[in-house]
Formats: structure tokens, C-alpha cells, sequence
């Protein structure tokens, strides 16, 4: 298959530490993401992320530290590689319909872990046994997009 041969297989991997929060301020260095524009970079380094430039009540704002599409370090940094691919395949099959609910301006705005289990559900068709949770949290995801991914 062409796109698992985009991944570089590594041998056995030592057991990692559970990950820290991935900075959404800093660039992710990966081989499958294109390098960013020095600008780009720049203004990311230059945010004031201080909690005083927060504005009150926005913390309790459901949409407060959503995203509209998935971050795509989500792609990228699955150990597994089959897995990796199955995410960047479920991405690139979603996109153009979730950047024209977007033009639409349809509310695609959810949590972190909702994108992840989008790509997870989808990608690697999880969920399918109607009594487990996968299964609730797939059917979720279909209503809310429609037939788009079913």
C-alpha cells in the first residue's frame, strides 16, 4: 500500500510516558507535516497566553478550547503506523465536506478528545457492536454529520 509506505517502521519501541499537553502555540515537528512559514512561527511565539487576557466567563464558553477541524498532530504521532495511516486517510476522506459545513458556517466545533475518536471510529471503523460505548460515541459522530461518513 502506497501511504504505509510514507511511514518510516521503526523496531521495537520502549514503552512511553503517558504524553504532556501538546502546546497548540508551538510548531509540531513532523516528517508528515509541511515545515511552517517563518511568519507563521513567528506570531506563534509572540502570543501573550496569560490567563489575564482571557476574558471573564470565557472559560465556562462550550466552544472555550475546541477546534473546528482536527489538529493534525492527531495524525501524525500514532506509534502505530497502521493506525496513522487510517487517521490521515479518514482525514483526507472528511476534509471537503468539513471545510464546506465550515463555508456553511455549521458549528463543527468540539473537544480535542471528540476529533480523536472521529479519526479513531472512522478511520479504523471502531464501534461497530451496538452495545458498546465506541458504538454510542460512533453513532454520535454519524448523526452529526450525516451520511458523510457512514
Amino acid at each position: 500500500m502506497i501511504a504505509s509506505s510514507l511511514f518510516e517502521s521503526t523496531a521495537a519501541k520502549p514503552p512511553q510516558k503517558r504524553k504532556e499537553n501538546r502546546d497548540p502555540f508551538r510548531d509540531y515537528q513532523s516528517p508528515l507535516l509541511p515545515p511552517s512559514k517563518c511568519l507563521w512561527s513567528a506570531a506563534l511565539q509572540k502570543v501573550d497566553r496569560s490567563t489575564s487576557n482571557i476574558v471573564r466567563g470565557a472559560q465556562e464558553h462550550p466552544e472555550f478550547k475546541c477546534y473546528a477541524l482536527p489538529d493534525p498532530h492527531l495524525m501524525v504521532t500514532p506509534q502505530d503506523d497502521t493506525k496513522k495511516t487510517a487517521y490521515l486517510l479518514t482525514w483526507l476522506r472528511a476534509r471537503p465536506s468539513l471545510l464546506y459545513q465550515l463555508q456553511q458556517q455549521r458549528c463543527l466545533t468540539q473537544k480535542l478528545q471528540f476529533w480523536r475518536e472521529f479519526l479513531e471510529l472512522l478511520g479504523r471503523n471502531s464501534g461497530r457492536n451496538d452495545s458498546s460505548h465506541a458504538a454510542r460515541i460512533r453513532k454520535s459522530i454519524v448523526d452529526m454529520f450525516g451520511p458523510t461518513f457512514t
